[in-house]
């Protein structure tokens, strides 16, 4: 189905941050509430670009401060809660790319902001979850590392 302008705005922004080591590129992923590892990201406040928000998040939850302009990858429906299901358009959330700068101390200390190579982030992220609460974690990830990989 072809997608209109309806007015709508996804009420979440995820961003995938990354940096060159020596032993190539890695990017960064969180703790959730629950200690399963995700992606930085989450609600879009009033006023707030979708971009901006993902920049914010990345800074609040792994003090990790990007260079530049976020670039958009890709949306995902996200799916946390029942409700997100009856709310799609709501739930389809932008991912960008960010080149991490600088790293600072987290807003959100039990979050434990680490590095992985994007095959471990992919083992991390799908760890402990069911499949559909890790897809949309796994098609973010995946979309921005085909990006980088270009």
């Amino acid at each position: 189905m072809p997608e209109r302008n309806v007015g709508w705005m996804s009420t979440r922004a995820l961003t995938v941050c990354y940096r060159s080591a020596s032993t190539g590129v890695e990017v960064v992923l969180v703790r959730s509430r629950r200690g399963s590892w995700t992606i930085p990201g989450g609600r879009i406040n009033p006023g707030e670009r979708p971009e901006q928000a993902a920049i914010r998040e990345l800074r609040e939850e792994a003090g990790v401060v990007g260079s530049g302009v976020a670039a958009l990858v890709a949306h995902v429906l996200v799916l946390k809660n029942v409700g997100d299901i009856l709310r799609p358009h709501a739930s389809r959330s932008p991912v960008f790319l960010v080149r991490a700068q600088t790293s600072e101390t987290t807003q959100e200390e039990w979050r434990t902001p680490t590095w992985f190579k994007p095959p471990d982030a992919r083992v991390a992220l799908a760890k402990h979850r069911i499949a559909w609460a890790a897809r949309w974690r796994l098609a973010a990830l995946d979309a921005a590392v085909a990006t980088l990989e270009r």
